[in-house]
């Protein structure tokens, strides 16, 4: 189960508990019994769109932050997997913004890291492509 969570420090208790409930996404609910790894862009894309993860960071005030939670049984998120769920926040805060906006637990036996770094990378340099091929034509 891949938990996220929007924080708000800065709500009252009685609110801030309304809030954490409403921004809790369970990728457990999009992830088939028995499996461990997250690997296609289609499937981060469609749980991307799904939960809304992308208008949840955009609506974030300047101190809050999305908390993703990997859980023990997670093995592998690939980073394809990463750019579809996570492009549009990408694209819109570029690498720091995003790292500011979304924080990674790590399960014990598994540091996402590298393939978040990945997945930032080739989105950015998708649309930096994107940008110099139109700037082209």
């Amino acid at each position: 189960m891949l938990t996220i969570m929007v924080s708000h420090p800065s709500s009252a208790v009685s609110n801030q508990r309304t809030d954490m409930e409403e921004s809790i996404i369970n990728l457990a609910d999009y992830l088939p019994e028995g499996e461990k790894v997250l690997s296609e862009w289609e499937e981060g894309k469609r749980v991307g769109e799904e939960t809304a993860i992308n208008k949840r960071i955009v609506a974030l005030g300047q101190s809050d932050y999305v908390t993703v939670r990997l859980p023990e049984q997670i093995r592998y998120v690939s980073p394809a997997f990463l750019e579809g769920f996570l492009s549009e926040a990408i694209r819109e805060y570029g690498r720091s913004g995003l790292l500011r906006r979304v924080k990674f637990t790590e399960a014990t036996q598994y540091d996402i890291s590298d393939n978040l770094e990945e997945a930032i990378d080739r989105t950015l340099t998708e649309q930096n492509a994107l940008w110099s091929a139109s700037a082209l034509s």
